[in-house]
């Protein structure tokens, strides 16, 4: 896949039989394209540790934080800045862990892929993996961070013995756990019909790799991919939480805005045009239509007899009595005039458009819960924000999720969370800003991602009606 170029990327997640979902997952598709194609795509999943919405936090924190400290480094080596990445991500959660006894041991698994052109780093700590499907195999390039694996890797359990051990989901490293960690880093170089997926346990532990590669090699797009996993795991009977990121290496290029540059080639082209068409035309007395210019006296011209010019006469009339008779007109001198050049119009020069796709009609999204008014209380009771499913979508449109809050008595912030789920939970950061009156606002829109979106905020190329608006209140 060429660099610059855009992958097809899907994400799903579900909380299998367990009633709160403690996985997260972030894709950064809707960051200026200028920065994705100089810094690449960065692709997260994290399975979170800990009971009572501890894991919860961690993992959506360290999603989070990664993103934020990949693409704030200004080291241009992109093993370096993943690296260093996660590292920070993890000091991160182990201070707040530290500071605040409502998530003391919270921690969370992490396994991250940047994707520039055709290479890709990934950074991983914990049993959250990473495949590459190729040819119609897939092959595990992650090792799993837990007691279970490195009993099988030292030869003192087969796989199947460690699959029912009692110690098998025991972790060796996980992110928060310490102030430091170990990170595996690996480099894989892509190729054209390559499909990379990420996943945590849920999926890996009741789907067979041979399952995998038989889903990626039916070609769909990735997030029909990612969903007919996720519905594997689930009719596999899958216990734990399920999340599932698949990114097709057959992107297409990336839309880089050309603005400038294209109304300077066009004002560039009506200069060329004025200098060699115009301006000549003026000098010489003619306006490119073949006029006289306004105010421009012309001489009548006078015919000078030549070889190349014959001048006819008539023949002479018998001579009659009488009056004479009127001579008949002279018939004038034939002569061939000069070529007068075919004028050339002026073609009015645009600066070329961007491709864009036709619009979908979608209706405004109808909201499912939490009702209006809603009120929560303490942080491990986290609103999660829900609405109907407005249809198929396509592969650049997205839900959006306008949240609007106060944390003075001065100013109103907003935030947008993007996502092709039907729910959103409300990152703690945000609920945490909320200092003024621990009230929000919330609305769903569908929304295009042009990659010009600059701090998330979604440009106007909207593809349904705004939602209804509901608040909520948390202490």
């Amino acid at each position: 896949m060429p660099r610059g170029a855009v992958p097809d990327i899907g994400a799903v997640t579900h909380g299998g039989l367990r009633a709160f979902n403690q996985d997260a997952f972030r894709v950064a598709t809707a960051l200026p394209a200028l920065l994705l194609a100089e810094r690449g795509f960065l692709v997260v999943v994290a399975d979170g540790l800990g009971s009572e919405g501890r894991g919860a936090r961690a993992a959506s924190q360290a999603a989070d934080l990664v993103h934020q400290h990949y693409y704030a480094d200004a080291f241009q080596d992109v093993t370096h800045s993943l690296l260093e990445a996660v590292r920070r991500t993890n000091a991160d959660i182990y201070q707040q862990a530290q500071a605040e006894p409502d998530f003391s041991g919270m921690g969370t698994t992490i396994t991250v892929a940047c994707v520039q052109g055709e290479h890709c780093v990934i950074a991983h700590v914990g049993d959250s993996r990473a495949y590459l499907v190729r040819e119609g195999v897939a092959h595990l390039l992650t090792q799993d961070h837990s007691w279970a694996a490195e009993e099988v890797r030292a030869g003192r359990l087969t796989r199947e013995e460690a699959a029912q051990h009692p110690n098998r989901k025991h972790l060796s490293r996980s992110l928060g756990s310490g102030p430091q960690v170990q990170v595996d880093v690996l480099q894989e170089e892509l190729m054209p019909g390559d499909v990379l997926l990420l996943c945590t346990d849920g999926l890996s532990n009741v789907v067979p790799e041979d399952a995998i590669a038989q889903a990626a090699l039916k070609r769909l797009s990735a997030q029909t991919t990612a969903r007919a996993l996720l519905d594997l795991a689930l009719q596999q009977g899958a216990s734990d939480n399920v999340t599932v990121v698949v990114v097709n290496l057959n992107g297409r290029r990336a839309a880089i805005p050309l603005g400038p540059l294209a109304l300077l080639g066009g004002a560039l082209l009506v200069a060329l045009f004025l200098v060699f068409f115009v301006l000549p035309r003026v000098l010489n007395g003619t306006t490119p239509d073949g006029g006289t210019p306004a105010g421009v006296a012309v001489s009548p011209p006078v015919e000078k007899p030549s070889e190349g010019n014959t001048q006819l006469s008539p023949t002479a009339p018998p001579q009659a009595t009488g009056p004479s008779p009127t001579p008949p007109p002279t018939i004038p001198p034939i002569s061939t005039p000069a070529s007068t050049p075919t004028p050339v119009q002026a073609m009015e020069v645009s600066p070329t458009p961007e491709p864009t796709t036709p619009p979908a009609t979608y209706p405004a999204p109808a909201l499912i819960g939490p009702p209006d008014g809603a009120v929560f209380s303490g942080k491990l009771d986290v609103p999660r924000l829900s609405w109907r499913d407005v249809g198929a979508l396509r592969e650049d449109e997205y839900y959006v999720v306008k949240i609007l809050f106060r944390p003075n008595d001065r100013e109103v912030w907003h935030d947008y969370q993007w996502t092709r789920e039907t729910n959103v939970e409300m990152p703690l950061y945000l609920l945490d800003a909320m200092k003024y009156d621990h009230k929000g606002t919330w609305s769903v829109t569908v929304y295009r991602k042009t990659g010009r979106e600059v701090k998330w905020e979604p440009v106007e190329d909207s593809r349904s009606a705004v939602s209804e608006s509901r608040t909520f209140e948390w202490k």
